[in-house]
Formats: C-alpha cells, sequence, structure tokens
C-alpha cells in the first residue's frame, strides 16, 4: 500500500517486534519510497529493544504498551500535527 503513489496515508502505526519483519525494517523499506512518512510505533518490549533509540531518532513517534486509548489518540495527534501539540491547540 505504501508503494502506491496514488495513495495518502498520514501515519503508519505498527508494532515493533513482528514475526518476519521487525519495525524498524518496515520503517527502513516504506522511507525508501516515502521518506515523508510518519511512523507511530507501539510494544511491550521497549526494554529488549536495541534499535529503539534509532527509531525515534529517525523520527518515529513511540507508545509503550499498555496505554489507555486516550494516551493513543494524544501522540497519533503529536505525531501528524507537532505544532499544535507544542502550544497545546486543538487540532
Amino acid at each position: 500500500m505504501c508503494q502506491q503513489q496514488n495513495r495518502t496515508i498520514d501515519l503508519v502505526v505498527s508494532d515493533i517486534v513482528m514475526p518476519g519483519l521487525d519495525g524498524l525494517e518496515l520503517s527502513q523499506r516504506i522511507r525508501a519510497a516515502r521518506p515523508e512518512m510518519k511512523f507511530l510505533f507501539i510494544t511491550g518490549y521497549g526494554d529488549h529493544f536495541p534499535e529503539l533509540g534509532e527509531l525515534i531518532s529517525s523520527g518515529a513517534a513511540f507508545l509503550e504498551k499498555p496505554f489507555l486509548p486516550s494516551e493513543f489518540l494524544r501522540q497519533v495527534e503529536v505525531t501528524l500535527n507537532p505544532g499544535n501539540a507544542a502550544t497545546g491547540t486543538e487540532a
């Protein structure tokens, strides 16, 4: 889906630990074709994933499981509208 140029995808939400393809690999593959793509990664294994720092430094957002739906929505807002989140205004 991300490789189709006629689609607009505002945000990719993905777990970091997945069978066959981890979050870091996924983001590298997508960013090769769509460098502007924003990412929000979720995981319950943050302490066991050394590449987490690399993901965050690449501009990806991160949310540790378990989290409340309101925390997820807030992180989506911050990731998609960083200027609004900094000023505290609503999107």
